[in-house]
């Protein structure tokens, strides 16, 4: 199925139809196979097709190339799943160029959780709590409160943080 069919049809690869836009708005792209953590890492010529299992698409930008991934829903631009970060790829040109995409930035895979505890003197308290998401968790947190019903999303919460 051509990239533009994918597009009307909303359905198919994300990075291929995005290639297609790109290409329609005159903005240079390839796309990319990239290896996964989980896939084989033994140094073969012809690697078997399932260890490049992931499709990036590489953008030629003003500072350099940029490496995007369409698959995930709600993931800030120029995201990257943590799997196929610091891995090998095959960048689908002429040249079939081999790559390393960018290394995991840690921090940029933070959870912090934030207590404020006040205590009265009869031994009440009020407890305020801010959990913050960041890279992979916070695409994960995302897409699963998308899955859950507005009516039900507030019960949803309390049960599964307040233990009510």
């Amino acid at each position: 199925m051509s990239a533009s069919a994918m597009l009307t049809a909303r359905t198919g690869s994300r990075e291929r139809i995005l290639k297609y836009m790109l290409w329609l708005a005159n903005i240079e792209s390839e796309l990319v196979l990239a290896r996964g953590i989980e896939a084989d890492h033994s140094d073969a010529k012809l690697p078997d097709p399932e260890t490049y299992g992931h499709l990036l698409v590489r953008v030629k930008t003003e500072r350099g190339p940029l490496l995007l991934h369409a698959g995930a829903r709600h993931a800030p631009f120029g995201y990257l799943p943590p799997q196929v970060r610091g891995e090998r790829a095959l960048v689908v040109n002429p040249s079939a160029e081999q790559i390393t995409t960018p290394a995991i930035d840690l921090a940029s895979e933070l959870r912090t959780v934030e207590l404020d505890v006040t205590l009265a003197a009869d031994g009440q308290g009020k407890l305020h709590v801010r959990e913050t998401h960041r890279g992979a968790s916070a695409v994960e947190w995302r897409n699963d409160l998308d899955a859950i019903p507005r009516a039900e999303l507030e019960t949803r919460f309390e049960q599964s943080y307040a233990g009510s």
